[in-house]
């Protein structure tokens, strides 16, 4: 089922590049993705087509999910 999931990660170089390469390692595709950064942080808002399954892997991979939802 297609998700929205929200997070927020260190702003530095790379970052998307490392989000697209552990979703697509655990099969995960992503949909669609939209970024910003504010005060030093980065903002990530990005759909994937397993939601559940994204979650697992990012949180495997250090990254915290924030909020999600179906879409």
């Amino acid at each position: 089922m297609l998700e929205e999931l929200i997070l927020r990660v260190e702003d530095k170089a790379g970052v998307l590049a490392e989000i697209g390469e552990v979703l697509g390692s655990g099969g995960v595709n992503i949909e669609t993705l939209c970024a910003s950064t504010y005060d030093g942080m980065g903002v990530i808002h990005l759909v994937a087509d397993d939601g559940d399954e994204a979650g697992e892997v990012l949180a495997a991979h250090g990254f915290k999910v924030e909020q999600s939802r179906p879409v």
